[in-house]
């Protein structure tokens, strides 16, 4: 808890110096272009000096309670505090001072043996106890299970808060205990989780195959094959009743469907995680990298095998593709994480426009340049920015990072598009390539 609270300040403390430096940076901008372009309107403010002050220390004032509330202490102390980090020098200090009197001891207390650190712990919940407010000491003490139950009616294990463990937590513990190694069915179990999880939805898959097999076997054309299932269950022969009961069916067919690609997701990240640092040769084929993590048999046998380290970043862009194109099919946002300032709908006009240049582009390779450029590029940009235009952005970052370019993009697509259309130009891709397959079939 103290540990905690420490780190709190330090961040905190490390914030308002940042937010004061930004902050006179921008004063000295404001003032910059006030003196160039509205300098009457500035010399002849009515605003004494003395407001312009008030407002910079109210500024400041919310900042140090927001220290006051992370590290419980009062406003002076945390005057004092920031006084005694205010520059480098004395910070780095401190620091030292800390690691050497909190964060070492307890490393080593984590390195002895279980029965002790159950003692260190017990110990640290007296404390806590001791530290706080009298008058909640027995309801802290009837927490932390440190005092006797005075009552048969309190059960405290029926409701104390307990961490949850994990499926990563158990993954760990299994890889850093050896006398844990010959619990091979457990081992086995954690490699087939995510598969093991969509087995929940395997009973309404099946109702929905007997129940597609008995209402269309022989009984519809090529074109009502073609079309959605959801927009086949929402036909009028079938009856309104079963309508929402079909449509969770399928939906939890799609969680299924989903959780293999999540896995293989999920396994690939992990991947290019250890490969940012390990620097392993790119001939080396995806399988054994994947024996040397133990993280064998959660991606499918054929990209196992045939897949070399070098294809990994293209192996990434493939299974995330596939995703986020299922779930523009569904009619879902498939970047949660972008701004939506970065997400204006296109106009008529527009979508015409665009619809000519994507007959001139090999749309995979455009679909998967540009979903990896909004991920990780315009994720990371400001609202400001959203107006740029999008050749010229898209061009700029290809060029710093010598990424892949998609072929006489510069030439051919509109220039009327900016940053802010780009994720609404990648679902208008998916539905364009959606179609032109459904034509060719």
């Amino acid at each position: 808890m103290v540990l905690d609270l420490q780190k709190k300040a330090t961040l905190l403390v490390v914030l308002i110096q940042d937010q004061l430096i930004l902050a006179l940076k921008e004063i000295y901008l404001l003032c910059l272009i006030a003196a160039c372009q509205i300098l009457l309107d500035v010399t002849s403010t009515t605003e004494p000096i003395e407001k312009l002050l008030n407002y910079f220390w109210h500024h400041l004032e919310i900042d140090i309670q927001t220290l006051c509330r992370a590290t419980q202490h009062s406003f002076d102390d945390c005057i004092l505090l920031l006084h005694t980090l205010l520059s480098r020098k004395d910070r780095q200090s401190w620091e030292t001072k800390f690691d050497q009197i909190v964060i070492k001891p307890n490393f080593e207390i984590q390195k002895e043996q279980e029965g002790v650190i159950e003692q260190h712990i017990d110990r640290g919940r007296q404390l806590i106890i001791e530290d706080s407010d009298i008058k909640y000491r027995s309801l802290l003490q009837m927490v932390y299970e440190t005092g006797p139950t005075t009552s048969s009616s309190i059960m405290p294990h029926l409701w104390i808060y307990r961490p949850l463990i994990t499926i990563d937590h158990v993954s760990l513990s299994l890889e850093r205990n050896t006398k844990f190694a010959g619990l091979t069915v457990l081992k086995e179990f954690l490699k087939k989780v995510k598969l093991l999880e969509a087995l929940v939805c395997l009973p309404d898959i099946i109702r929905l195959q007997q129940f597609l097999y008995e209402s269309c076997h022989l009984r519809i054309d090529e074109t009502e094959v073609a079309s959605s299932l959801e927009k086949f269950i929402r036909k009028g022969f079938i009856r309104t009743h079963k309508q929402q009961k079909l449509l969770a069916q399928a939906e939890n067919f799609c969680v299924a469907w989903n959780k293999r690609v999540q896995q293989c997701i999920d396994t690939v990240n992990v991947a290019l995680g250890f490969l940012q640092h390990s620097g392993k040769n790119p001939q080396i084929f995806m399988k054994r990298f994947m024996i040397d993590l133990k993280m064998e048999g959660k991606m499918p046998k054929s990209v196992e095998e045939r897949c070399e380290l070098c294809h990994v970043i293209s192996l990434w862009r493939l299974v995330n593709v596939e995703q986020a194109k299922q779930i523009t099919i569904g009619k879902e946002d498939p970047f949660p994480g972008i701004d939506k300032v970065f997400k204006e709908n296109l106009e008529e006009k527009q979508k015409e426009a665009l619809q000519v240049a994507l007959g001139t582009y090999d749309m995979d390779q455009f679909l998967e340049v540009m979903y990896e450029f909004i991920v990780t590029q315009v994720k990371s940009r400001r609202e400001f920015e959203a107006d740029d235009e999008l050749i010229e952005a898209y061009i700029d970052v290809c060029d710093y990072f010598l990424l892949e370019k998609i072929p006489n993009f510069a030439e051919k697509f509109p220039k009327e598009f900016s940053l802010k259309h780009i994720t609404e130009i990648w679902k208008y891709a998916v539905k364009y390539q959606q179609e032109q397959i459904a034509k060719l079939q």
